[in-house]
């Protein structure tokens, strides 16, 4: 089953600090650098783009970015191109040319899937007493530890995330990633859910710097 209800971003150019830990979980699944990309802190100002055609949505991923961007400055392209001009890939890049922007974060749903889980049944037996049938309180007594727990489904909602990281001075792609969050109960969430991770593998990477 598929859904489209979630847009989920990441911050990739960030130093992530103090995220509140969510219920969702967030791990990422592909990754991609430049060979020759040792650092980001080359980079000083970076335009956020939330690929997607609902605008509001647009705001809510383009602004939760922004906020836990740290050491650089950080742009929400809605602030600066509407949802016509962005479609404009001429406009949109002598935009950016005239506004200063070294690099370029796009953000982008690439696919959200419910999947579900059978979980069996099985008994519960923290005792265990020989009693015979022909009784009651015997039966009782030997049936009562080890009641049976149905079995039940469990569906889960997984949302991919695809984020590119560009250099505006020759437009080349520097990073990239895709990430999945497991039941992201709102894009804010999400959000920092990935922006978390990506810190994280940033770190490890040695790319922060």
């Amino acid at each position: 089953m598929k859904s489209s209800r979630l847009l989920g971003p990441l911050g990739l150019l960030l130093t992530v600090a103090g995220l509140a830990s969510c219920g969702a979980s967030t791990r990422f699944t592909d990754m991609w650098k430049d060979p020759s990309l040792t650092t980001l802190q080359e980079f000083k100002k970076v335009a956020v783009f939330a690929i997607t055609s609902d605008m509001s949505m647009r705001r809510v991923v383009e602004d939760e970015v922004v906020k836990n961007v740290k050491k650089r400055e950080a742009v929400a392209s809605y602030t600066f191109l509407n949802q016509e001009q962005i479609k404009n890939v001429d406009y949109v890049k002598s935009t950016l040319k005239d506004m200063g922007f070294d690099s370029a974060v796009t953000l982008r749903v690439v696919g959200v899937d419910d999947r579900t889980t059978y979980v069996p049944g099985s008994y519960s037996t923290s005792a265990a007493y020989p009693a015979p049938y022909y009784s009651f309180g015997g039966y009782y007594g030997y049936a009562t530890p080890m009641m049976y727990e149905p079995g039940y489904n469990i569906t889960e909602r997984y949302v991919n995330v695809e984020t590119n990281i560009y250099r505006m001075a020759d437009e080349k792609l520097v990073w990239s990633g895709r990430s999945e969050t497991v039941d992201p109960t709102s894009a804010t969430e999400l959000v920092r859910q990935v922006a978390q991770e990506a810190a994280l593998v940033f770190s490890q990477q040695g790319l922060m710097k």
